[in-house]
């Protein structure tokens, strides 16, 4: 059955209202909406630095030396390459850690990493990595799955939508991301606050976790170190559980040889 819409003003109505709809549903771009939408956010986050600040402690050498809590400058997320002369000899890099444990089974429609800025600085680079909840100087040399190059000046967006799914496809709880500067980025270095909000999005609704909280960094942490080895340990263990044995077989022994006589 068709019906004539005859008022003039009335079918432009229904034409906006079409439009606006449409929009609602799918979106200004003609991607999808989420239905449910969340930010996830963290206290889990601090600056790791090599080399010392003022070129009287260890040098930059490619490992990280120690925590620096409320970043250089304070409260915030640097990355920061520093060759120019013995003081100023050193390399930041900011890490971010968040929980997404309640995203077991979600199929996410939209992800984004919101940074905001403390002023203007160099190009940077952004790396993402499957955390554990706590963020150690090991999480330094995380950054072998680079993003995105992070805007020179102001707040950033991120698109980080295939590497949240990718996490909460493979079973992790924990995300992070690494802001760092390579030699060829070398500059003023990149500031954020330490606030970063993970914005994520779905068809259905799901938990937002409470925010990681902050382990006590502290700025006077020792260098890194290799841990002991778990073989050693369990070789130190073995021994020291063959000592009883081997004495009882000596008293035994010696109770036979009594015996005997």
């Amino acid at each position: 059955m068709t019906i004539a819409i005859r008022s003039p003003n009335l079918k432009k109505q229904l034409l906006v209202l079409a439009a606006t709809l449409g929009t609602a549903l799918v979106g200004p771009t003609g991607r999808a909406t989420a239905g449910f939408e969340h930010t996830f956010t963290t206290n889990a986050a601090v600056t790791i630095a090599d080399g010392d600040f003022l070129g009287t402690g260890p040098p930059r050498d490619g490992v990280p030396d120690t925590f620096y809590p409320d970043g250089r400058p304070p409260g915030t997320l640097n990355a920061f390459y520093g060759d120019f002369g013995p003081t100023n000899n050193r390399e930041h890099r900011g890490v971010i850690e968040f929980d997404v444990s309640t995203l077991s089974g979600i199929t996410l429609t939209s992800a984004t990493l919101k940074l905001f800025s403390t002023g203007s600085g160099g190009a940077s680079t952004l790396s993402g990595y499957y955390g554990d909840g706590a963020i150690t100087l090991d999480d330094w040399y995380r950054i072998n799955d680079p993003i995105t190059t992070l805007p020179q000046y102001g707040n950033a967006s991120i698109d980080v939508l295939a590497f949240i799914q990718g996490a909460i496809d493979s079973g992790h709880d924990y995300v992070g991301f690494v802001i760092w500067q390579s030699p060829v980025q070398k500059s003023n270095g990149r500031t954020f606050e330490k606030s970063g909000q993970l914005v994520l999005g779905a068809d259905q609704d799901f938990g937002v976790p409470p925010p990681l909280g902050a382990p006590p960094y502290s700025g006077s942490d020792p260098p890194h170190t290799t841990p002991e080895p778990s073989s050693m340990v369990l070789a130190m263990i073995g021994i020291g559980s063959l000592l009883p044995l081997r004495t009882l077989r000596r008293s035994r022994s010696t109770t036979d040889r009594i015996g005997a006589k």
